[in-house]
């Protein structure tokens, strides 16, 4: 509104300048005509706000198609999966469980794997608003393994058996689905910075499943003592983030995005400990829990974008460095040994995913 005002008065002030050159009929008809330009200005960016009071309007940074109003995206994930609380055994210098102990724990490495994520959005007239949902599936897993040596001993620490063994291995495998809805408008605050503030709901799905195995100590003999752990993690709740997008030359952009989300939360957790080749097991607890998880997300990275088909589409990509953040997301029981006695605590470790995503964005 202020830059609007000034437009005018230094419109009538050049006016006025020009007096000595030209008669006053021409002074007031070239007056009229400025003043008349600069209102029809001032109410093509001026809107009346939700309150009844008059406000300068925003320009939308959503691309025009000639009034289509669908968009559609896919994301190819190449991601890494990190969950605490996987230890399972440490090493120790001597064959022996009592101290000293000198040695390292050993935790579960997971492998590098692919995901897809796709959506589908609108934009909707009312005040330039838009919204869409969107669909991410990711799988993973790792092994790792800690070997003893000739003087020293693998200890385990997960399950029942707590004897000094020759071999520990352990395997997990860490699922995760995610539907995101959002609702946001996409609106320019300079000629070269876009910022898009989103509300939404996120429903989130990780599924966690670690096996340990035990072999070759003094009191397994020929058999094998196996821990199997899970925990099964479904939350819902509200989201909000912000979407900040730098616009460079030539079509490129740097983007930047981060969320954070409530999600209350119910698991089902297990864990069954078996010693093989008996077909008994030892050990057999179950647990179900509500718990309220935090997350938080943010993607940076690097885009480009350009009108196709005479304006009638327009294509995006993204390339960049996304993270996922699942704050006491690994609700596995830990079992403790007290006076003889075993005792079942839930861990509260954190899940997260990390990697990179490339993004092919189509409005049509």
């Amino acid at each position: 509104m202020k830059r609007i005002y000034k437009q005018i008065a230094f419109s009538i002030a050049i006016t006025l300048v020009s007096s000595n050159l030209y008669g006053e009929h021409s002074i007031r008809r070239s007056l009229d005509d400025q003043v008349k330009t600069l209102l029809e200005k001032l109410d093509q960016i001026t809107v009346v706000n939700a309150h009844g009071e008059e406000s300068v309007e925003t320009g939308s940074a959503r691309p025009d198609v000639g009034g289509r109003s669908w968009y559609d995206f896919i994301d190819l994930l190449f991601w890494k999966s990190k969950v605490s609380g996987t230890k399972f055994a440490y090493s120790n210098s001597r064959f022996s469980v009592n101290q000293p102990i000198q040695g390292r724990t050993k935790e579960c490495e997971f492998d590098w794997n692919a995901g897809i994520r796709a959506g589908i959005g609108r934009n909707f007239n009312h005040d330039q608003w838009s919204a869409n949902a969107e669909f991410t599936y990711f799988k993973d897993g790792g092994c790792s393994r800690l070997i003893g040596g000739e003087t020293s001993a693998v200890i385990p620490i997960r399950g029942p058996f707590s004897q000094p063994v020759h071999t520990a291995k352990s395997s997990i495998r860490n699922k995760f689905i995610n539907l995101d809805v959002n609702l946001y408008r996409h609106y320019f605050i300079s000629a070269a910075l876009a910022l898009k503030p989103t509300i939404g709901l996120k429903n989130s799905w990780i599924n966690i499943k670690q096996i340990m195995k035990y072999n070759d100590g003094e009191s397994l003999g020929f058999n094998t003592a196996e821990t199997t752990d899970r925990s099964k993690f479904w939350g819902i709740g509200p989201k909000a983030g912000i979407d900040t997008t730098w616009f460079l030359n030539s079509g490129f952009h740097l983007y930047g995005v981060v969320s954070a989300s409530l999600l209350y939360s119910y698991f089902e957790i297990e864990q069954f400990s078996k010693l093989t080749p008996s077909g008994d097991f030892d050990f057999l607890m179950k647990e179900k829990r509500h718990r309220f998880i935090p997350n938080i997300q943010f993607n940076l990275g690097l885009g480009y974008s350009r009108f196709i088909r005479q304006k009638r589409n327009y294509l995006e990509f993204r390339l960049g460095y996304e993270t996922l953040y699942y704050f006491s997301a690994n609700q596995m029981l830990e079992l403790r040994e007290f006076n003889g006695t075993f005792r079942f605590d839930n861990m509260s470790e954190d899940v997260s995913m990390y990697g990179v995503t490339f993004q092919a964005k189509l409005f049509f």
